[in-house]
């Protein structure tokens, strides 16, 4: 890893956000996409948040966007890494989903807050109350 590079957590509206041309962040997705490739950030995600991206993308531009997204992420990009859960992480994560008090966090928002606390990513999501968790 470069000493400038950073790493970056990508959550699932981001994804969204860039795959359905109808989506209310359509232009602010593209605009970070940009950025980060500017940056030459490190790129991360989980298999969660694809799964979840996956399945919104799907319902809302429908299955031909759906399947180009994980085409694209799964087959053709290089860029990006996938950290997969197992048993430590998803006990971690669900210790973390057991504590949290607010009902506006997912337990795939719970994994993103453990990834982001324990490798120090910066997290491009436009959920403030989720980049808010990870800074506590």
């Amino acid at each position: 890893m470069e000493n400038n590079s950073v790493n970056v957590f990508i959550d699932a509206d981001v994804f969204i956000g860039a795959f359905n041309k109808d989506d209310a962040l359509h232009e602010k997705t593209t605009q970070l996409w940009q950025d980060l490739f500017r940056r030459r950030a490190r790129l991360f995600t989980s298999t969660l948040v694809l799964a979840e991206a996956l399945t919104v993308l799907r319902y809302k531009a429908g299955k031909k966007e759906s399947i180009k997204f994980g085409d694209t992420l799964l087959k053709k990009t290089k860029s990006l890494e996938i950290i997969y859960l197992n048993e430590l992480l998803l006990n971690e994560t669900y210790d973390l989903f057991s504590k949290i008090e607010t009902k506006d966090i997912s337990f795939t928002d719970a994994l993103t807050i453990t990834l982001g606390r324990k490798f120090n990513f910066e997290v491009a999501s436009f959920d403030k109350k989720l980049k808010n968790q990870i800074k506590n």
